[in-house]
């Protein structure tokens, strides 16, 4: 990996912007006004670098275009769940 992971949330402009590992990431997330906990991100874009391993980064982007809810993690830090309600990612704060 080239560079540690992150996401930055912008909340005011309902935007992203991060680095997968590799490349950065920016796009917006869409909220559910009828669900508290829905979160998506469509349309994320990224940078188009290749770096020896971009396994991680891989990970990282599917499971952010399958990402539909969040909840706060009893440890600490934001799971993101799929559709079948399964943790695909975990954020922490920095």
């Amino acid at each position: 990996m080239e560079t540690k992971p992150f996401i930055e949330f912008n909340l005011k402009e309902k935007s992203i912007h991060g680095n997968a590992g590799c490349n950065i990431i920016n796009g917006g997330f869409k909220t559910d006004d009828s669900n508290a906990r829905a979160i998506s991100f469509p349309a994320l874009a990224t940078t188009m670098m290749a770096c020896p391993d971009m396994d991680t980064e891989s990970k990282i982007l599917k499971a952010m275009n399958e990402v539909v809810s969040f909840d706060t993690l009893a440890g600490g830090g934001m799971g993101l769940y799929d559709a079948n309600g399964t943790l695909v990612l975990v954020l922490t704060k920095k």
